[in-house]
């Protein structure tokens, strides 16, 4: 249906060549105003942008990034601490429903914490905080 639509115009534009030169006038016009659309919205977002990587150039060229930085990173320490490989293992372990079933949700997040940051065995580090949670 659309194909025929489209092929009707078609004929219509061949057969008139004057209503052939007001569509590609209306074309031309309409892709040189959305050129120059496109070229303010450009502009526009260069003038936005302009005052905000001054500001971060004047501010590292200063020296004391460091100093708005530290605050970022203070709240992340210990991730040296990290075992990427036991945090994998363990997680994919309580990935399931059965264990968060099975095990308290207490004794997951030990699980989780002892295969991502205190490495070793995760099985370990559960069963020795369950029997001091116990005994």
């Amino acid at each position: 249906m659309k194909y025929a639509i489209a092929y009707s115009l078609y004929q219509k534009l061949k057969s008139d060549p004057k209503l052939a030169k007001r569509v590609a006038i209306i074309a031309a016009v309409g892709a040189g105003f959305g050129l120059v659309a496109l070229i303010g919205v450009i502009w526009v977002g260069v003038v936005l942008l302009r005052p905000v990587a001054t500001s971060v150039s004047q501010t590292l060229k200063q020296g004391n990034a460091q100093d708005y930085l530290a605050p970022l990173t203070g709240g992340v320490s210990g991730l040296e601490s990290v075992k990427p490989l036991g945090c994998v293992a363990a997680f994919q372990s309580l990935a399931a429903v059965q264990p968060w079933l099975e095990n308290s949700i207490e004794t997951n997040l030990l699980t989780l914490r002892a295969g991502c940051v205190d490495g070793g065995s995760a099985s370990e580090k559960s069963e020795s905080s369950s029997e001091e949670a116990g005994g």
